[in-house]
């Protein structure tokens, strides 16, 4: 569960397989106290634009364009 506009709280559905990679994620990712899923380099909440920049990157390293992708989360969009 997340906090969405207006600090509702909004259920986030994915699959078992996400659900994998988070957890494997969680146990390489360095100690912190941090709440915050993904963090920078330094250990600190990773911004709105530098997660937008890590998708793209590892988009056009994937060979996906952006034109393919139809459906774009807010979070995402320029």
């Amino acid at each position: 569960m997340v906090q969405g506009k207006g600090y509702k709280d909004v259920i986030v559905v994915f699959s078992e397989e996400c659900k994998e990679a988070i957890k494997k994620y969680l146990k390489i990712r360095s100690e912190t106290d941090s709440e915050a899923l993904f963090l920078s380099k330094r250990n600190k909440r990773t911004t709105r634009s530098g997660l937008l920049q890590f998708v793209k990157r590892t988009a056009e390293r994937a060979g996906i364009e952006r034109d393919k992708c139809s459906h774009v989360p807010p979070l995402l969009r320029d």
